[in-house]
């Protein structure tokens, strides 16, 4: 049985609703975790600091915005995206969790914002599953006319661009974790500081990877587009 694209992209809409909503509500805010300073005391707020995120977490929230604005466009006039971009979408989410995960871990979300989050993340994901797996029906080609050509550029993105891309991100989570493993506050040594040079190389490794994908599959799109018009 073939579930129509725009039911799940409906469903990732409303669900993105519910965020929305809840954020024009009023609110408590939440408990923090950290205790309040004695007199005279100044303590670190995580809840209230300013985060300068690194190259790998600004490319994984612009994948996880743009995949949804694509498949929630796309859905909606019934037509499938494009299946890298699904599978980068999928790698996307955890990524951006984990960027947030020390706000999370020091209570600076109220619980109904975390679970309208978590609903519009679990939406999301089975928007990309649905895009990315589901069974295509065969398209007719012409060898002279523009089907064949968007085979071909097809062909690039699933054989160059994303096992490029998705080898990138996976590098740099890897490279992330060997990172947590060296740190030490007191003495920094060049173990760490050689993780950190290779991890913003693979970064903007993953964002020029990002970017040619992302003109490649749009250029499939509008071809596309155009042969269903004609």
């Amino acid at each position: 049985m073939r579930i129509r694209y725009r039911v799940t992209s409906a469903i990732a809409l409303a669900a993105l609703g519910l965020p929305i909503l809840l954020a024009l509500l009023p609110s408590t805010a939440p408990k923090s975790t950290v205790p309040p300073p004695e007199p005279g005391v100044i303590r670190w707020d995580p809840c209230k600091a300013w985060v300068q995120y690194g190259p790998a977490d600004r490319v994984a929230v612009l994948l996880l915005f743009s995949a949804f604005l694509v498949f929630a466009v796309s859905g909606l006039r019934n037509r499938p995206g494009p299946r890298w971009l699904a599978i980068s979408g999928m790698f996307a989410i955890p990524m951006v969790v984990a960027s947030d995960w020390w706000r999370i871990s020091a209570n600076c979300y109220s619980k109904s914002g975390l679970v309208s989050t978590c609903v519009w993340l679990s939406a999301v994901t089975g928007m990309f599953l649905h895009h990315a797996f589901q069974p295509r029906a065969p398209v007719r080609t012409d060898p002279r006319g523009p089907a064949t050509r968007r085979q071909q550029i097809n062909h690039f993105v699933h054989r160059s661009a994303l096992p490029s891309f998705l080898i990138t991100l996976l590098t740099w989570a890897l490279l992330n974790q060997f990172r947590a493993l060296t740190y030490d506050g007191d003495n920094p040594n060049r173990i760490h500081g050689a993780i950190i040079a290779v991890q913003q190389l693979v970064a903007w490794a993953a964002a020029a990877l990002f970017v040619v994908a992302v003109a490649v599959g749009l250029h499939a799109l509008i071809s596309q587009l155009r042969t269903v018009d004609t």
